[in-house]
């Protein structure tokens, strides 16, 4: 969504809902099979290796550039509490060797507690 809204020559707010979808339990997004937990964990990881690797090479400002980062990571770490252990490990490894905790950036206290959390956990 990021990259779309950048790119985008024009863009219009409505006010109505056009996007549906039914949950099963037996989908992919609630499957809690660690296996399959993985690949979505991984695909996770990619889309956000692209989006930066995208913003960056866009010629955008800076702030731009480091606002999308911060989306990017923070939808990284929602996944987190949701996590069964045998992930959860391989995960932090994962935020480690990306070092997430360099996209937060310092424009107020709130987020200088999470850059200082982030440096300890990841």
């Amino acid at each position: 969504m990021p990259l779309i809204l950048l790119k985008a020559k024009t863009m219009v707010a409505i006010n109505q809902y056009e996007y549906y979808y039914v949950q099963s339990q037996n989908s992919i997004m609630r499957n809690e099979d660690p296996v399959k937990t993985k690949q979505k964990l991984q695909d996770k990881l990619n889309h956000f290796d692209q989006l930066i690797k995208k913003a960056n090479h866009m010629e955008i400002e800076t702030k731009t550039k480091e606002n999308i980062a911060i989306f990017a990571t923070n939808s990284l770490l929602a996944v987190m509490p949701e996590l069964k252990e045998e992930n959860k490990k391989w995960y932090k490894k994962e935020l480690k060797t990306r070092k997430i905790s360099k996209n937060i950036k310092v424009r107020n206290l709130k987020q200088l507690i999470k850059k200082i959390i982030l440096k300890i956990k990841y």
